[in-house]
């Protein structure tokens, strides 16, 4: 089974023929009114690790699940731009978009995705929003085990479509070059849970 692309955007010249879903520019899908609903709307859970509930919003689910829930696909010796090229945040480093591929066993996406939808409003496609909703408990449960066997970085073996723990050399140069670190899912949480958006209305240039 192929991994489905999300968070791939398109140039002017390309075509997104025989793809689940089409690749887009970024700045065509911003949505505010979206962005504003998904921080106030909380969903109160329970977790069997954490003492007390947490109320954390969709859109704080949604950001711990691009940058937590996940394995690494792949990578690149490269870094990934913003296509909001006003944007100071990935002008002043260099680092910032990444140059890993995540996945979660049934989406791929870009290591920055995430950042476009904290600091330019970019909503994800409706049927990737339901996805992350509905498999929210599970990817944090698989995190949890993943934790319990290493907590180093983990890679998906598309042979097998599961997920592996990753050579000590690739690990060393992903940790070297990327924002990726191994946070426990406790911590991650515990991040998203005070986590407040400062994103920047861009121009779209």
């Amino acid at each position: 089974m192929s991994l489905i692309e999300v968070g791939f955007w398109a140039l002017e010249t390309e075509f997104s023929y025989g793809v689940s879903i089409p690749r887009v520019n970024p700045q065509e899908c911003v949505d505010f009114e979206w962005f504003s609903k998904a921080l106030s709307d909380r969903i109160t859970t329970t977790f069997d690790f954490v003492i007390c509930k947490m109320r954390l919003s969709v859109l704080q689910r949604l950001i711990w699940y691009l940058k937590f829930a996940v394995v690494i696909e792949s990578y690149e010796h490269g870094y990934s731009y913003c296509r909001f090229l006003s944007c100071e945040i990935a002008s002043e480093n260099v680092k910032a978009m990444g140059a890993c591929t995540f996945t979660d066993g049934t989406y791929c996406w870009p290591e920055g995705y995430y950042h476009y939808i904290m600091y330019h409003c970019v909503k994800p496609p409706q049927k990737f929003l339901e996805h992350v909703e509905n498999n929210f408990q599970h990817a944090v449960q698989s995190a949890r085990l993943r934790e319990a066997q290493s907590m180093g970085l983990w890679q998906w073996d598309p042979e097998s479509m599961q997920a592996e723990t990753m050579p000590k050399s690739n690990t060393e140069w992903i940790l070297k070059h990327t924002n990726v670190r191994p946070v426990s899912v406790q911590s991650s949480l515990v991040e998203m849970l005070s986590w407040r958006p400062c994103h920047r209305k861009n121009r779209s240039d």
